[in-house]
């Protein structure tokens, strides 16, 4: 067994259980979307090397063999509360509209899709993602950049109001960390 600081949490162990049954369901449900394909496991961009993407599963055409992969497919495995937290009028966040976004930009597909199974028994139809080139030029720029200045330089990064809870647990004392 790991020790609790690297085992995964209960929500994040779930959900890599369940990832298999939600594509299943989606392939499924929305015979449309195509047939699920195993993930091509970590990717790398072709000319940002530090831009890495790691999909879900690939969807392909049905009823055609061999048939190049045409989508890529995210499965999120939330619960209720996240979701309505979350999803404001059934619209997934940004950053997930980014992850698929990211995915695109290196598998150089057209088209993603974000599956959302929440509350244990709901799913919605999955939520379409259609590249945008500006958006992947600006996403890519950042990455860039961010990896310039902090990567290369061997610099940490500002903390941020975000870090503050997450920090805040787990070094109580320290008084330099964001309120």
């Amino acid at each position: 067994t790991r020790p609790p600081a690297e085992r995964e949490t209960d929500p994040i162990e779930w959900g890599h259980a369940h990832e298999a049954t939600i594509a299943r369901r989606v392939s499924a449900r929305y015979p449309e979307l195509g047939k699920i394909a195993p993930s091509p496991g970590l990717l790398q961009h072709d000319t940002a090397p530090h831009v890495l993407a790691t999909v879900d599963r690939l969807m392909v055409p049905r009823g055609v063999r061999n048939a190049p992969a045409h989508a890529v497919l995210e499965i999120k495995n939330i619960g209720l509360p996240s979701w309505r937290h979350s999803f404001k009028d059934g619209q997934p966040p940004v950053y997930y509209q980014i992850q698929v976004m990211v995915q695109l930009a290196v598998t150089g597909l057209e088209v993603g899709y974000l599956a959302v199974h929440y509350g244990g028994q709901n799913m919605q139809y999955p939520y379409r993602v259609e590249r945008d080139d500006s958006v992947i030029d600006s996403l890519l720029a950042y990455c860039e950049q961010w990896w310039a200045d902090f990567v290369e330089t061997k610099t940490p990064p500002p903390l941020i109001l975000a870090d503050s809870d997450i920090l805040t647990s787990v070094y109580p004392g320290d008084t330099e960390l964001p309120p």
